[in-house]
């Protein structure tokens, strides 16, 4: 699902076209779909002018540090491309003196001499200066994935749920790297480029008739070639991009799924699903190789009909002496210096295409508009009592404003108080979590933390001070040892010892050859759902947080690891404030208290006993969880 600034970018674009246009967008609109698999309106968002102004305003910032080294590498560039004429000298003169009667033999020698002597310096400066600009722009990618890092780790939760892993993980991987690839194009065109000048203005001098026409036919071939840029290569360079982004998600789904997609029997359809993908990258390759044919053609006519033109007047030059052998000879043996001008114009105006579509992509991520940061206080608290209190709460998913989650919610748990939320699955139960330590925001009223605005607090105290664990946790590829200090980098191996034996873990992972340093896999793939739901709470343990929230913690767990893990939470209740939500009221009866949720409403709270006798719901959910476990 598109977010709203894409989608009114969208509606607005359409709704400023004509109706034959809007009906010719309607075609291609449905083209794409079906030959590609994406939105070619969404495309053309990449043409916004104020996302480019944006784009480009914040590039500035990565170069600014390093103009110092730039203008030293353009200055070198500017000498190696002067310093390249001398070496055509040498070699007319090298020519002059080798085809006169008798031939002058050791001024040809000296010639080459100085022809090799000046080739191998510019050659040896152009790699020092090469290497000095991969450096820069080694640099320069290197500070983008940095800032492209920090800004999606202090982002928002709600950036990333409408967002595939492709859209992220192609911007940070593939695009800083591209557009420093594209940007050393454009360098390495100034130099081609001041060569190219330099020399057409030397053939003018020697040989204006036939450096003339080589001149005409060139400017006429870049004619055609930006035409091709603005027509096709535009939206060809962005399509491949949009489908790789495409792909790579399908990619990372297809390969975590994999158990799911096994116990589902699901391969072929995955299968077909990536065949698919694949098919649109196959069509927009040989689409583009196709127009490339088409204007192919022509430009091959073009240069045939220059090069006719070039012959056929070089012997005209000569017949009539306006042109001298040598002068031919070194024109025709450096033309490719005057075609190559308009080539180089040409070379840096795709790779400024390139640039603008590669930053246009980076700057999606860095654009505070999409990827909106996480603000917090400025109040620390050095230890948090474990007051939580919500004021009239109202919460509703932001691409979905008509449905609200939660409705006028509030309550207050005191410190060291053990309570439960209890409902049916989308009560809002699972919000209700997320909103205490600010993954979401209410969408109106105020939640407190020891009676300060949660708001207010510093990102420490707030989430440092909570610990959640959720019924299915994320298990970072790392080892088990590594995975524990991600959480307390200074944690001893006697507490890391501790918490997995309270967890019901430590003999499972003494059971590896490598114990502790054992490599858990991608999401934890060596452990079961229990298991992961037990190193969570190991994890949140370790932590030792002033409030934990356990969201479904041991819906994976077997009742007796569960009255085990129930144990240990109980210690726990004299020195936290706890939260449990779940759907087996057996996991919570022993709480100090109770909201019943339904509907995103509180319908009643009190102990257990109580919600027996005054809450008709809650009675009727106990007497039927109490059936099923008699019956079973």
């Amino acid at each position: 699902m598109a977010n709203t600034k894409e989608q009114n970018f969208e509606d607005d674009y359409i709704k400023s076209l004509s109706p034959r246009k809007q009906k010719k967008l309607e075609k291609k609109e449905a083209r794409y779909q079906q030959r590609y698999g994406i939105s070619y309106i969404e495309l053309k968002q990449r043409t916004d002018k104020n996302a480019k102004k944006f784009s480009k305003g914040i590039f500035k910032k990565y170069w600014a540090k390093y103009n110092k080294k730039l203008v030293i590498i353009y200055i070198i560039l500017f000498a190696i491309s002067l310093c390249s004429l001398i070496p055509t000298i040498f070699y007319q003169r090298y020519l002059d003196t080798i085809t006169v009667t008798p031939p002058i033999w050791e001024t040809g020698l000296l010639m080459v001499v100085g022809f090799c002597a000046v080739t191998l310096f510019n050659k040896l400066l152009s790699r020092l200066t090469n290497y000095y600009l991969h450096k820069t722009l080694n640099s320069v990618v290197r500070d983008m994935r940095n800032d492209l890092c920090t800004k999606l780790m202090s982002s928002k939760y709600t950036n990333f749920k409408n967002r595939s892993t492709g859209f992220i993980t192609s911007r940070i991987s593939n695009a800083p790297s591209q557009y420093a690839f594209r940007v050393k194009a454009i360098f390495d065109s100034i130099g081609t480029l001041i060569t190219s000048v330099v020399f057409i203005v030397y053939a003018f001098i020697i040989a204006p008739g036939l450096a003339g026409v080589i001149f005409g036919f060139s400017l006429l071939e870049l004619f055609a070639d930006l035409f091709y840029t603005n027509v096709f290569y535009k939206i060809q360079v962005q399509r491949g991009e949009k489908i790789s982004e495409n792909r790579i998600s399908l990619y990372n789904e297809a390969i975590r799924g994999i158990y799911d997609v096994k116990l589902l029997n699901n391969e072929e359809s995955i299968a077909t699903k990536l065949e698919t993908n694949n098919n649109y990258q196959f069509n927009t390759t040989i689409d583009a190789v196709r127009s490339n044919r088409s204007f192919g053609t022509i430009y091959d006519f073009l240069y045939v009909l220059k090069w006719f033109l070039v012959y056929t007047f070089t012997i005209v030059f000569l017949q009539n002496d306006i042109a001298s052998l040598s002068a031919c000879l070194v024109i025709f043996s450096y033309s490719g210096n005057i075609t190559s001008f308009f080539n180089t114009l040409q070379d840096m105006y795709d790779a400024k295409v390139d640039v603008d579509v590669y930053r246009g992509r980076i700057a999606d991520i860095l654009d505070d508009k999409l990827f909106q940061i996480e603000k917090f206080g400025d109040v620390s608290i050095s230890k948090i009592k474990g007051k939580i209190e919500f004021l009239d709460v109202d919460f509703a998913y932001a691409d979905d404003q008509d449905h609200p989650v939660l409705n006028n919610i509030s309550f207050e748990i005191k410190p060291n108080e053990c309570v439960g939320f209890v409902g049916a699955s989308g009560a809002g139960k699972s919000t209700i979590a997320s909103l205490i330590p600010r993954i979401y925001d209410p969408t109106s009223g105020k939640i407190t933390i020891d009676d300060i605005d949660a708001k207010d607090l510093d990102k420490n105290t707030l989430r440092g001070g909570i610990s959640v664990v959720s019924q299915s946790p994320y298990i970072f590829n790392l080892s088990f040892k590594e995975n524990l200090l991600a959480v307390k980098q200074d944690a001893t191996d006697d507490e890391i010892v501790s918490v997995l034996k309270k967890a019901q873990l430590y003999d499972l992972i003494q059971s590896r050859p490598e114990g502790l340093d054992t490599i858990v896999g991608e999401g934890g793939l060596q452990l079961s759902g229990g298991q992961k739901q037990r190193f969570a709470i190991a994890r949140a343990l370790l932590k030792n947080s002033k409030i934990l929230i356990f969201d479904e913690a041991t819906s994976a767990l077997d009742n007796k690891t569960q009255t085990e893990i129930q144990t240990v939470i109980k210690k726990l209740q004299k020195s936290h404030t706890i939260i449990i939500i779940a759907h087996r009221l057996s996991t919570i009866v022993d709480c100090d208290r109770l909201f019943f949720v339904s509907d995103g409403k509180i319908l009643a709270n009190g102990t257990h006993k109580e919600l027996l006798k005054t809450c008709k719901e809650y009675r009727d959910m106990y007497k039927f969880e109490d059936y099923i476990l008699t019956k079973n």
